[in-house]
């Protein structure tokens, strides 16, 4: 496993809670919802300014595409996974199974699962859409309730119903 140091941090406050970003001076590679209320040193670059603009504008209902770098570090079928992910529109969900699918794995939806529980990247790869074949929503690593919200949000403000698939 690669180490890699983070001298770049900042906090987002949004309205549904901390978002911790984490940069080093080429590209973001981690953005989380976070429950900490200890004191966190935060050292900002303009990397970890953009995202927090990015996210601002986001939880004002702009769907902007992202435009900054980010680290994807992960297994050649997680990148495959979050790339699929990252397809998915505001607005609109898919299922485990349909992103297996469209991977032409049709018998690892469990594995896309997994892929999207090790994304580091909240909101920005949107694992938040990725829900059940049934609709229900199954997993996030920040907490049903933070995925309830987002999804419910996004068909808000894009005036789109929750659909199954993409």
């Amino acid at each position: 496993m690669k180490i890699i140091a983070y001298p770049f941090t900042s906090i987002y406050e949004s309205t549904i809670g901390k978002v911790v970003i984490k940069a080093t001076a080429t590209h973001i590679h981690e953005v989380y919802f976070t429950e900490e209320t200890g004191i966190m040193r935060y050292v900002e670059n303009d990397l970890t300014k953009e995202v927090k603009s990015w996210l601002s504008d986001y939880f004002k209902g702009n769907f902007i595409q992202t435009s900054f770098p980010i680290a994807l570090n992960g297994t050649d079928f997680q990148l495959q996974v979050w790339e699929k992910v990252m397809e998915i529109p505001p607005g609109n969900t898919a299922s485990y199974s349909e992103i297996a699918t469209l991977l032409g794995a049709d018998n690892l939806s469990r594995a896309v699962g997994k892929a999207n529980g090790e994304n580091k990247l909240a909101i920005i790869i949107p694992c938040h859409r990725v829900i059940a074949t049934t609709g229900a929503l199954t997993g996030y690593r920040w907490g049903l309730k933070k995925k309830a919200w987002l999804i419910d949000f996004e068909a808000q403000i894009t005036g789109k119903k929750l659909s199954l698939f993409i």
